[in-house]
């Protein structure tokens, strides 16, 4: 399993700012280190949990730690995109899906088990040559 650090979300979350605006700031340290650290203790629990159910972990905890003064809801999306990406699946919400979902995510409005469902329902493994999946 490939994991995400706080070097590379610090740069999503500055990419982010820059392309679509806010503000840029310094991660609350503590609730980046919560956030990285939930789904990797959520996989060692249970080793049987799938690459969307532990993105969807990052994504809830991005949104409501509110890690940075600005960008989470963005932020709570690309980290469950990349995630994915790098563990050989693919996350493939509509837009209006992902705005939706995300947007009532940070207001408190939809539950976990509610966000990690409609996560599973977007996510595929990635097809490489022949037609085989690669992935969980």
């Amino acid at each position: 399993m490939n994991w995400l650090g706080s070097a590379e979300v610090t740069l999503f979350h500055g990419a982010l700012v820059k392309q679509y605006g806010g503000l840029f700031s310094k991660p609350r340290t503590g609730a980046l280190t919560a956030s990285l650290s939930r789904p990797q203790t959520l996989h060692a629990a249970d080793p049987g949990k799938g690459v969307p159910e532990l993105a969807a972990a990052y994504a809830w905890e991005f949104a409501r730690n509110q890690v940075f003064a600005d960008g989470n809801q963005r932020l709570a999306l690309a980290t469950c995109g990349v995630f994915q990406r790098i563990n050989a699946y693919e996350f493939r919400p509509t837009e209006v899906e992902a705005a939706w979902y995300f947007g009532n995510l940070v207001n408190g409005e939809i539950s976990e088990p509610e966000l990690t469902d409609w996560i599973l329902g977007c996510s595929y493994p990635t097809v490489v040559g022949g037609g085989e999946t690669e992935g969980r």
